[in-house]
């Protein structure tokens, strides 16, 4: 199961010093570092600084050691069941078929020494009994939480991070001592971040003092004070805010936040402009960040803010009243903290464009999903996958605002939309629950949007695995869009119904569906469905030994995947072009096919494609008689296979490495191999692949000259089975076929032989199995 290295693990920085928290990052490091120690949750009020101190013990520790540290930032997600996901997808630990994550999600931990910060946990506190799993069956992790609140479970050691330290009251406080209080020496950085030319003096430092001490060193309230005073001596501020203190509103909650920071917040936010007023309240509206256009859209929707939207962002962040964070991609976004987003929140809901702004929030995100399940077809499918990872909170959030309103057509019509995201990037069972709910939430079971919904569950259920509820999903998709007249819908689900038929029907079945899907597409005039079509037209067609048809299905589908910029299609028809030029015995064509599949899946960062293109030119290398090339290639296909747990490749890389030994005459090697790769192949049901290895155990005991009857048998069992099914053996493969055929009849005799060859021909699939199983030496 792959984890980032350390260098990939990449935190967020900081533009300034931490200041006054020494003592306490120490404390945390020599506790983190103890063999002991496996979960260290840090506890304070929000705006205590929490973040930003366990942040710098990440960095440091990761500085000065070779342990991994991740930043899992969890004030986006509200959802508890959310939170393993979210570990597991920072980790970059893709859903394995019907394993929950967490099983997966262990097996990845289980002995590597990592360090999870898990960030602002206090409102998913009741993912606190899968965190004391987690460290349960795991050896080597440690967590460190950022909470307002204990976790209260097994291993956990609290620290308590207070607000900075500030003068005892009527303490003298002079130039020479001042800046040895904390909260001192944060106010007057950052002031001289907002005044570069500011000395402190003794003539300020008293009211530098009282602001400190009135805020009770409360880091985020010393630095929004501070990110106020461009045209202030700290005197105005002082006065400023001892007014506003006085006739402030009375917050009603009793927890810190209310005491301190919230009024300072309202200090804040009744020092800005009335349109900078509505811009800040407005930007509340988003879940884990936003982007300009984003901001632009939504909240300007009212059209009554009159200035420049990219202007105001711009003074918000210079008040520290927004951040700007850089993603993927150099995507800019802008969030909020999280108290500060809760006081926004609080006071947008009385204001009366909210309903307003919650349609325009909604319609942003359903026309940006809408605009992505068309992109993500396209040569910029990468970026949009980047887009929607940064903006998957603001994603939840529309689809419960649809859900808790009832708005069964939008939230279908999302849900089926986000399917590929959800399928591409792992979120599978996450996105079956969207899907699920959004379909129990509509009576109109005979609508386009329920089709594509019902779709993009099927296309879910496909990536778990369950492939025979999948391809209920796509005949019922099937019987829909043909009684509401959707060519479109018609020919996704005729396409993902031979895909998954391939394995299940007979040929003419499958043919039938992929040549009325190709009919209307080529109608609808998608050129890159039509690609996709025939690139599975073409694998199907080779499987059955009909090589020019299949050719030219491919050479038309990689013409249409350049003209349109997909590259993981084009990737795709490249690899499977290989694959029948091997069996036409031009290895070289095949290697340049393999090879250049392997560059684009490296260009993709695809390591699905990348295990695939591995293994194949493993296979071309060793019928070009390079073994030691073959092994290299199979041996770094095992790896990423294992890894990433791609179960359906890891037979075929098996039985490569049975073919070699075969070859090298390590006849018991090759048994183990061929043994080993049929165990891999029988769940998945690759019925050339469970042939190829009845075979390959037969090979293997007439190279030691051993149970030549049973080989006999076996051979005419995979015959038969091959003459069945249509899958001919390639020029290769016949060549070994008879050279060990003939090698096998002069030593048990013809006679006999063929008797024995004929009784397996009557085997069952089932029965060949259970006799190659039983083949033992």
């Amino acid at each position: 199961m792959p984890i980032q290295t350390a260098a990939q693990a990449t935190l967020p920085t900081f533009t300034t010093t931490l200041i006054g928290r020494d003592r306490e990052a120490a404390a945390v490091q020599q506790t983190l570092r103890k063999a002991s120690t496996r979960l260290v949750t840090l506890v304070g009020v929000s705006g205590a600084g929490k973040t930003r101190l366990a942040l710098q013990v990440l960095d440091q520790i990761s500085a000065a050691s070779s342990m991994p540290c991740y930043f899992v930032p969890l004030t986006p997600i509200s959802d508890p069941e959310l939170v393993i996901p979210t570990i597991a997808h920072v980790l970059g630990i893709d859903e394995v078929g019907s394993e929950p994550v967490q099983a997966t999600l262990i097996k990845a931990l289980e002995s590597k020494p990592l360090l999870l910060l898990l960030d602002n946990m206090e409102q998913v506190i009741a993912s606190a009994s899968a965190i004391s799993t987690l460290l349960e069956h795991t050896q080597a992790l440690k967590v460190l939480v950022t909470s307002q609140q204990p976790l209260q479970i097994e291993h956990e050691t609290v620290i308590e991070i207070a607000p900075l330290a500030v003068p005892a009251a009527r303490a003298e406080v002079t130039l020479e001592t001042a800046l040895q209080y904390p909260a001192i020496a944060l106010f007057v950085e950052r002031f001289r971040d907002a005044q570069p030319t500011f000395q402190l003096s003794a003539e300020q430092l008293p009211a530098i003092s009282a602001i400190c001490t009135k805020v009770r060193g409360l880091p985020l309230a010393i630095e929004l004070i501070a990110a106020h005073s461009q045209a202030f001596t700290p005197q105005d501020l002082l006065r400023l805010l001892e007014h506003h203190l006085i006739v402030a509103p009375k917050f009603i909650h009793s927890d810190s936040r209310d005491q301190v920071l919230w009024p300072v917040l309202d200090w804040c936010y009744r020092r800005l402009s009335a349109p900078l007023q509505s811009l800040f309240l407005r930007m509340g509206m988003f879940v884990g960040g936003c982007t300009l256009a984003s901001v632009e859209q939504v909240c300007s929707a009212p059209g009554d803010i009159d200035i420049d939207i990219s202007d105001g962002v711009a003074t918000l962040i210079g008040k520290h009243m927004v951040l700007e964070e850089v993603f993927a991609d150099h995507e800019v976004r802008y969030v909020m903290l999280d108290a500060v987003r809760e006081y926004t929140q609080r006071k947008l809901q009385h204001q009366p464009v909210f309903a307003q702004l919650r349609q325009a929030y909604q319609q942003y995100y359903q026309q940006l999903v809408a605009t992505s399940s068309q992109a993500l077809k396209g040569p910029d499918q990468r970026q949009w996958l980047n887009r929607l990872e940064g903006e998957q909170p603001n994603l939840r959030a529309a689809l419960t605002m649809q859900l808790a309103g009832q708005a069964a057509e939008p939230v279908l019509q999302m849900a089926g939309q986000l399917a590929a995201f959800w399928t591409r990037r792992g979120y599978l069972r996450e996105g079956l629950s969207w899907i699920e709910q959004a379909l129990a939430q509509t009576h109109a079971d005979q609508s386009a949007a329920y089709a594509r919904a019902l779709d993009g569950k099927g296309s879910v259920l496909e990536n778990l695995g369950q492939y025979q509820a999948a391809i209920d999903c796509y005949q019922q998709v099937l019987k829909l869009a043909r009684n509401l007249a959707l060519e479109r819908e018609q020919a996704e689900s005729l396409t993902n119904l031979g895909r998954l038929t391939r394995f299940y029907a007979a040929l003419d079945e499958t043919m039938d569906y992929f040549q009325q899907s190709l009919a209307l597409f080529r109608k609808l005039n998608d050129n890159n469905a039509v690609s996709v079509v025939l690139c599975n037209m073409g694998t199907l067609l080779s499987d059955h030994g009909r090589y020019t048809e299949a050719l030219a299905c491919y050479e038309e589908s990689s013409v249409l995947d350049r003209a349109y910029g997909d590259l993981r299609g084009l990737g795709i028809t490249l690899n499977n072009m290989g694959v029948l030029w091997g069996n036409l015995g031009d290895y070289a064509q095949a290697a340049a096919l393999y090879k250049e599949n392997l560059h684009i899946r490296e260009q993709l960062n695809d390591h699905h494609g990348m295990a695939i293109a591995y293994a194949n030119l493993g296979e071309v290398a060793f019928v070009q008689a390079q073994p030691a090339a073959a092994k290299q290639y199979l041996q770094r296909a095992w790896e990423i296979a294992q890894e990433y747990e791609f179960t359906h490749i890891l037979p075929f890389i098996k039985a490569k490495f049975a073919d070699i030994a075969l070859s090298e005459q390590d006849y018991p090697q090759a048994w183990a191999d061929y043994q080993a790769a049929l165990k891999l192949y029988q769940p998945l049901r690759d019925l050339s692949g469970l042939i190829s290895c009845i075979e390959g155990i037969a090979y293997s005991l007439i190279g030691q000259q051993q149970l030549l009857t049973r080989a006999a048998e076996l051979l005419g069992a995979a015959s038969a089975l091959r003459q069945q099914e249509q899958l001919p053996l390639s020029s290769n493969e016949q060549e070994r076929y008879a050279a060990s055929s003939a090698q096998a009849r002069q030593a048990a005799g013809a006679a006999q032989w063929q008797q024995h060859w004929a009784a397996g021909a009557a085997f069952s699939l089932e029965q060949a199995l259970a006799h190659a199983r039983a083949a033992a030496v």
